[in-house]
């Protein structure tokens, strides 16, 4: 019998972490792993996990959900891709062509549950930790938005200096300055998580946590998703953490 091209695959499976306040509040989600050789979220996720299990952290309200690997098969080989750019054309398809595409259809209905994403990625050369962060405020065509502020002042809490504004569209000016058709195909190949949620409502940002290695960046990904959780009134700082 010839194998499947997902035979290797066929078992992977995305866990993902729950927690429900009794009291109202935000829905926030926390991805790591998006790509397989960037870990930092990852620790700064599993982190927290241990500081619920420990009782040191509770959730005061809202709800909260923690995906430590978002993408199971490019961790696996520790590589940025399994077959592809997991945060490149994402969007939910009928007849998914690729690993990404599957882990798309799983994680699309769930980005889309919740009301604020924070994705946690590092990058491979030396540099400091960084946010980016969407348009502002528009009623246009490319990416309509009308939740800049709230979106840009979860990025001011996050800890890092740098904010870089509206991907996006930096990324449709790329196309159009090399000679490429800017048309809809081309455009949602640029579409990641946060455009996703943005789609859906919600906001997003994602924290590049320093260089792959950095010992700082677990660090840099915990404080981050600490800071989140107080500034959306949904638990408190730890001490020492302002």
């Amino acid at each position: 019998m010839a194998s499947s091209p997902f035979d290797a695959v066929a078992h992977d499976s995305i866990r993902l972490h729950a927690f429900a306040s009794l009291n109202p509040g935000p829905r926030l989600l926390v991805m790591g792993g998006v790509h397989g050789d960037e870990t930092s979220g990852t620790a700064g996720i599993e982190r927290v996990l241990a500081e619920f299990a420990a009782g040191e952290l509770a959730l005061l309200r809202g709800e909260l959900t923690l995906v430590p690997v978002a993408n199971p098969l490019a961790r696996r080989r520790l590589q940025r891709e399994g077959e592809r750019n997991l945060n490149r054309l994402f969007k939910p398809a009928a007849e998914p062509a690729d690993y990404e595409a599957r882990v798309t259809n799983v994680l699309a209905p769930v980005i889309a549950r919740h009301e604020v994403l924070l994705d946690l990625h590092s990058f491979q050369s030396a540099g400091e930790a960084f946010a980016m962060i969407g348009p502002r405020d528009n009623t246009g065509t490319l990416e309509p938005f009308a939740r800049a502020a709230e979106e840009g002042q979860l990025a001011l809490h996050l800890g890092t200096p740098i904010v870089v504004e509206g991907w996006l569209d930096i990324y449709a000016a790329g196309l159009a300055q090399r000679g490429a058709a800017v048309d809809e195909a081309a455009i949602d190949f640029g579409r990641g998580t946060n455009e996703y949620i943005r789609s859906c409502g919600g906001y997003g940002v994602t924290l590049e946590c320093g260089q792959h290695q950095d010992p700082q960046a677990p660090e840099v990904a915990w404080r981050a998703i600490r800071r989140t959780l107080a500034l959306l009134g949904m638990a408190a700082l730890p001490p020492g953490l302002s």
